[in-house]
């Protein structure tokens, strides 16, 4: 009686072991899927940042009150192109923890504020 409770007990350890084995594999694979569409949104991201940094270059020429402006905006939006082609998912991730860590007054205002708009949002929907 004691063999087949043991041998039992084992059967079911290692059945939870291989469920838990292929819950972890799959979510491997469903992670890895997510980065790699992350990592197109962002190649896409990047593209159109470029695009609208040129197109506000161009557009500064024909503003000459707010043409500093608007080509300092340009090359705000060029550098965040640049940083996000050069960089992929878990470097920004790593970046924005650093950000966290090291300023948290602002990353609490920029959540506050988030959430302000968030809230804006779905209220008026």
């Amino acid at each position: 009686m004691a063999d087949r409770t043991t041998a039992l007990l084992e059967d079911s350890a290692d059945a939870i072991s291989q469920a838990v084995s292929d819950a972890r594999e799959r979510a491997n694979r469903a992670g890895q899927a997510v980065v790699e569409k992350v990592d197109e949104t962002l190649d896409f991201a990047a593209g159109a940042l470029h695009d609208a940094s040129e197109a506000l270059h161009s557009q500064a020429k024909h503003l000459p009150s707010g043409q500093r402006l608007a080509h300092s905006a340009a090359d705000k939006l060029d550098s965040a192109a640049g940083y996000i082609a050069e960089h992929d998912t878990s470097e920004m991730l790593a970046d924005g923890r650093s950000f966290l860590k090291r300023n948290p007054g602002t990353t609490l205002l920029i959540g506050m504020a988030l959430g302000c708009m968030v809230g804006w949002v779905l209220r008026r929907k």
